[in-house]
């Protein structure tokens, strides 16, 4: 997890967290990492969303989390599983 913080307009303030994960497939049979990738996503929840500062925060954490997770199964579509981005060295070619 990165940073959480609150940003102060001319008249607003809400609440952006960002969050970043590292995701893996791995091939059970072989060990062989069959995807990664760094996942970096953020989260913003505007003042009228809730009076309490504290909701905010937790709304936009919630919200980071889920656009990360969105981010990564998008990148998910175009994976190839049967060519291993770093296949077990036992692995036979």
């Amino acid at each position: 997890m990165r940073c959480s913080r609150s940003v102060a307009g001319q008249h607003t303030i809400h609440h952006d967290h960002q969050d970043g994960a590292r995701y893996e497939l791995i091939d059970r049979a072989t060990g062989g990492i069959v995807y990664t990738q760094d996942v970096s996503a953020s989260g913003e929840v505007p003042f009228n969303y809730a009076f309490a500062g504290v909701v905010r925060a937790r709304e936009s954490i919630s919200r980071s989390a889920q656009n990360n997770i969105a981010q990564f199964l998008q990148a998910l579509e175009t994976v190839d599983v049967s060519k291993p981005m770093f296949p077990n060295k036992q692995e036979a070619p």
